[in-house]
């Protein structure tokens, strides 16, 4: 299979990925919280994300077989708020934000498991399912 950023479009297991959203359902072994669950979008070589705060993206994303590198990812730095009755220091927003972003960093497989995307590499695995038709992603 062709890299992402050249002229053939990227898929994982034949599903091709380009223009397709995809919702985290666990980072490293952590649930996002409900209403906050980040997202990604596949298109053109690249990658949109939204990581539940803050959002950003890769210009480069180079996908071979079941193999995946994120190049050139960056986000914007804000500090968010979690839920009320959280303590303000272990944040679980900005937990799951930090985790996905070491996630994509460290990223060196792809594969579909069970209908769902899974990334995987040294920061761990993430699990996202595929946004459906009519399912709007969860930020602005």
């Amino acid at each position: 299979m062709a890299a992402a950023a050249c002229s053939t479009a990227p898929s994982v297991d034949g599903i091709p990925l380009d223009g397709t959203s995809w919702v985290v359902v666990n980072v490293a072994g952590q649930t996002p919280v409900l209403g906050r669950e980040p997202n990604l979008t596949f298109g053109d070589g690249a990658l949109s994300v939204w990581f539940g705060c803050n959002g950003g993206g890769a210009q480069r994303v180079e996908i071979s077989g079941s193999t995946i590198k994120v190049r050139e990812l960056l986000s914007t730095a804000m500090a968010c708020s979690g839920p009320a009755d959280v303590d303000p220091l272990d944040n679980p927003i900005m937990r799951i934000e930090d985790a996905l972003r070491q996630a994509l960093f460290g990223a060196n497989h792809i594969a579909m498991r069970d209908g769902e995307l899974v990334i995987s590499g040294s920061g761990g695995d993430v699990v996202f399912r595929r946004l459906q038709p009519g399912e709007s992603l969860g930020h602005l």
